[in-house]
């Protein structure tokens, strides 16, 4: 850092004073919102004390009112906390979510993919109008939930982790099993088919709780019963299949595993699982690909 830097981030006394409070709380962030009470002990204006931190470089901004703390040696937000966290300072303040799809999958590294964007599940009824919002480097991408698709078991569908190892501040995130069902109903946002066909077939190999999967897939109505009794079959989980959904039949049904299409099958290629009723508008021999690449070491 030359001497420039340094002139730049040298704190004057209230300044300090603010970052070692936030160093004892063991926290990364502050707002204006919520920390208006301790704030004013030391300010008549927070916002005007936080905004002149921030131009001193001693915080990054990450959202109207709120930013995380800028340590010696860090030049951008995201350098300075995971961009999990930066989404949930921003979401917070708004209302419930949870961070899912993509994301969650990378998390439970079930798949060795890399994204930019935070996928993340908010109330239908939100305050939010809008479907993205702009991270320091990247995008934060939300999906409205109705109440019957919202977690209905918090304790197994929702975890609450640290964002950092050595703080006291936390995210939402979902479970495993939530994740995997999420991602079955919009691989759109988990990127693609073949992504959670792969992330099915290695959490065959952990402690997924498969019932817990079905359960939340059945909640969803009964094309989701059906994607999920298939991909279940495939992993050779018939046992489950047939214990959660015993009245499941393929009868009269064509429900498309892919709900995007996007191997674009003619009528001619496409087969239907008596079983399930379930079109697979997805090369056969691609499923299982997949699902084999995935189970090898």
């Amino acid at each position: 850092m030359n001497v420039g830097d340094k002139a730049v981030r040298a704190a004057g006394p209230i300044a300090a004073r603010v970052l070692e409070a936030l160093a004892d709380s063991r926290r990364r962030s502050i707002s204006v919102a919520e920390d208006r009470a301790w704030l004013s002990q030391w300010t008549k204006d927070p916002n005007a004390l936080l905004e002149s931190m921030a131009d001193s470089q001693l915080l990054y901004r990450v959202g109207r009112g709120r930013y995380v703390v800028a340590p010696r040696g860090t030049f951008s937000a995201t350098q300075a906390a995971p961009a999990e966290l930066i989404a949930a300072l921003i979401l917070g303040a708004r209302g419930d979510y949870f961070i899912s799809y993509l994301t969650a999958l990378i998390d439970y590294r079930l798949t060795d993919l890399h994204s930019t964007t935070i996928y993340a599940a908010i109330r239908q009824d939100g305050t939010f109008d809008v479907t993205s919002v702009a991270l320091p480097d990247g995008t934060l991408q939300l999906v409205r939930l109705s109440p019957r698709n919202w977690p209905v078991d918090r304790d197994r569908e929702l975890t609450r982790v640290r964002a950092l190892a050595d703080t006291k501040e936390f995210i939402w995130r979902a479970t495993m099993e939530r994740a995997l069902a999420d991602s079955l109903s919009r691989p759109d946002l988990a990127a693609g088919l073949e992504t959670v066909v792969g992330c099915w077939a290695r959490a065959r190999q952990s402690d997924a709780d498969w019932d817990l999967v079905c359960a939340i897939c059945a909640r969803r109505g009964r094309s989701m019963e059906r994607r999920c009794a298939l991909l279940l079959r495939l992993l050779g989980l018939d046992a489950v299949a047939k214990r959660n959904f015993p009245n499941l039949s393929g009868r009269g049904a064509s429900t498309p595993l892919d709900r995007s299409n996007s191997f674009e099958l003619s009528p001619e290629q496409i087969t239907r699982d008596r079983d399930t009723g379930v079109l697979l508008n997805v090369p056969e021999d691609h499923l299982r690909g997949w699902i084999a690449a995935a189970a090898t070491p």
